[in-house]
């Protein structure tokens, strides 16, 4: 259950006590509505039994912190360290109720850690709800950081069919789906490339040969559902050893078409890829200049989902990373999630310093 705690407009609130319950205890302490809506929804689909509380005011859970201390109530609190500064450097005791167990909410690792203390439990507001949730209710799992923007030899026998890989970036580069693109045929599989985004972002695309289109398949789609031993045709091969979807004739079909065409469209290429008798067909999906709602609502049909972040502290920045953490938040827990910002500068990678990053090595 997610019980959000609106502070009442225009008067002095006043905040209920946190319940003592006999389901486990999730206190979410985030300003940011929308993105504690979407936490608490994915926390609530990976794990039964949580009575999810919202906190979006400092003074609510400064509150809630004092009617809590000296009761028994198990309660696991997220909070954005952003925004509760103290609390990553002050000694829990002293903060929080002991039976509380505190993960703080990170935009990126700190450029200077606490002194003397052991690295504690956190989470990066852009990373796997999935992975958050097995670190806090299985006890053998950790919250531990890995590189995941590259596949380990093991991963690659994993039958990820549908690979999503999603452009946030203001240039919208291609360079590192490309670079995606390139590992995945190393590794020996055949790869079938869809993009979906404007046709003048189509880097990858060479000259489309003749023979039926995206836009013809919108259209069939429009009308009937295709049978997914029909999706062949709308391909072709790559020179560099892959096959292709024939872009698009209007540059805009993509984006404008309705989002359950785009769901159809990736069912049945999923159907397609499991049909497969060598096993070694994936799909990889480029999703650029995308509406959001589209791009969610193929991803949440896909094996991997991989998000190509920027790594600078602008507004844009900050909004690409915002929305990436939505999006991870509704993937289900099968999907995997791969966020990273591409080392592609000389300065340090991370968000906002006024959000928790590290500022630009100058």
């Amino acid at each position: 259950m997610i019980r959000p705690h609106p502070q009442p407009a225009g008067q002095q609130a006043v905040y209920p006590a946190p319940p003592l319950t006999l389901k486990t205890d999730v206190i979410i302490a985030d300003s940011d509505r929308d993105y504690a809506v979407a936490l608490a929804e994915g926390l609530a689909r990976c794990r039964k039994n949580l009575e999810i509380h919202q906190c979006h005011d400092p003074d609510q859970l400064r509150s809630w912190i004092d009617l809590a201390k000296g009761k028994p109530q198990s309660t696991i609190f997220l909070y954005n360290a952003s925004e509760f500064v103290e609390l990553t450097y002050l000694a829990p005791a002293s903060v929080w109720p002991p039976c509380w167990k505190a993960v703080p909410i990170l935009a990126s690792p700190p450029a200077c850690p606490p002194p003397d203390q052991a690295p504690t439990p956190s989470f990066y507001r852009y990373d796997s709800v999935r992975k958050l949730a097995r670190a806090l209710f299985d006890a053998n799992a950790t919250l531990k950081e890995e590189p995941e923007h590259e596949v380990k030899a093991e991963d690659s026998r994993q039958p990820a069919r549908l690979w999503l890989h999603v452009s946030l970036r203001p240039d919208l580069s291609d360079r590192s789906c490309l670079h995606r693109l390139r590992l995945l045929l190393n590794e020996g599989r055949q790869v079938v490339y869809l993009p979906l985004m404007p046709t003048y972002l189509m880097a990858a695309i060479e000259k489309p040969a003749s023979g039926p289109s995206l836009s013809d398949l919108l259209m069939q789609l429009a009308g009937r559902a295709i049978d997914a031993k029909d999706i062949g045709q709308y391909w072709q091969p790559h020179p560099d050893g892959y096959l292709i979807f024939r872009p698009p004739e209007r540059s805009d079909d993509l984006i404008s078409c309705e989002t359950d065409y785009l769901r159809q469209l990736v069912l049945a290429l999923k159907q397609r890829l499991e049909s497969d008798p060598t096993g070694q067909m994936t799909a990889l999906i480029h999703c650029a200049g995308m509406p959001l709602v589209s791009v969610g609502v193929v991803a949440v049909l896909c094996d991997v989902c991989e998000f190509d972040l920027p790594d600078t502290s602008t507004y844009a920045a900050r909004s690409a990373r915002d929305e990436a953490a939505r999006l991870m938040a509704h993937l289900p827990a099968s999907c995997r999630v791969l966020p990273h910002a591409p080392p592609d500068s000389d300065h340090l990678a991370g968000g906002d310093p006024e959000k928790g990053g590290k500022k630009h090595a100058s």
